[in-house]
């Protein structure tokens, strides 16, 4: 039986310009889709996006009343992750229970482990929060967060640093559910971001990790055979937006590195943090990857639809033997 890490993109799951209340999620797709992949027999681990979420937790803690504390970036992310996994949890549970499928679903607050001199604290560059677009509300936040806000369609994002994930501290007790015939929930929002500090004592620290990163460490630590990224488009477009675009079936890792490292690659923006840690996790692992639409997810995990990344395509698979 293979393991399948399936990494839901954020606007899989509910876009950044919606805000962040339950009222705008609705999970019975993702749910139904999780469904799809479990009835063919997968061990199955499920990641997932919270930048909507953190972004309005944190803008809460901003607004609160003046005695009420601030709650620290780390405690954002570990409320957003049981937020997210109770919503999926109930929802997985509920499709399941459609199918008489007896299958448990477990969700698990995930720490990851982030080396505390990581040049990327130095950097705000991962946006969290909804689009904002109020000039009151944006000034505001200016004034009071202490974060900068960078533009994004639409508006702007606040943004945050974004260290480099190294060790997912629950991955054995992941497995161990695994074995136990559980679907786990980790790895939200790419983890709570924990470093050891000079007192040999870990602390929670500032900073959202990328989730695909997050996403592709998990997989490689619990032996996964495959990755899959489900997103709101078919897979990874060439000139994606343009009259030109066209869908990439498949390539190697080393192909799909050069696109990524290619800063004239068009229409790739938001595809390249996926992309890389596709590569990633091929290289290290020669196991697949990909890169699909969630309505397709079962087709995606075997390989008929999206975008593949491959070690070796099959004609040199073929040439080899």
């Amino acid at each position: 039986m293979s393991t399948v890490v399936v990494a839901f993109g954020g606007n899989a799951l509910q876009p950044p310009d919606l805000g962040a209340t339950d009222a705008f999620i609705d999970l019975s797709s993702a749910a139904n889709a999780v469904a799809d992949i479990v009835e063919e027999g997968h061990r199955l681990v499920i990641t997932h996006g919270n930048g909507p979420q953190v972004g309005c937790g944190l803008m809460r803690s901003v607004w609160a009343p003046p005695g009420v504390p601030r709650l620290s970036m780390a405690t954002l992310v570990a409320q957003s992750q049981g937020e997210l996994g109770t919503l999926l949890s109930i929802a997985l549970s509920n499709a399941f229970a459609a199918r008489r499928l007896r299958v448990p679903v477990v969700s698990v607050v995930t720490h990851v482990l982030v080396d505390i001199n990581d040049e990327a604290f130095n950097v705000f560059s991962k946006p969290i929060g909804p689009v904002l677009s109020d000039p009151t509300v944006i000034a505001s936040l200016r004034d009071n967060v202490g974060l900068p806000l960078i533009p994004e369609r639409g508006g702007y994002r606040m943004a945050v640093p974004s260290p480099f994930p190294q060790k997912v501290v629950e991955a054995a007790a992941i497995r161990g559910l695994l074995d136990q015939g559980a679907v786990v929930i980790a790895g939200g929002g790419g983890g709570i971001p924990v470093a050891s500090g000079r007192d040999g004592l870990v602390h929670g620290v500032t900073g959202v990790i990328d989730k695909d990163r997050t996403s592709a460490l998990l997989a490689r630590s619990l032996g996964a055979t495959r990755l899959v990224f489900l997103t709101d488009v078919e897979g990874v477009y060439r000139d994606f937006g343009t009259p030109q675009q066209a869908l990439i079936v498949e390539g190697t890792w080393e192909d799909f590195d050069d696109l990524v490292n290619d800063p004239k690659a068009a229409g790739m923006g938001s595809m390249k943090p996926k992309m890389a840690a596709a590569c990633d996790f091929v290289k290290s692992t020669r196991h697949s990857a990909a890169i699909g639409s969630l309505q397709k997810a079962a087709q995606v995990v075997d390989g008929l639809a999206g975008t593949r990344i491959v070690w070796e395509l099959e004609e040199e698979r073929q040439d080899a033997q």
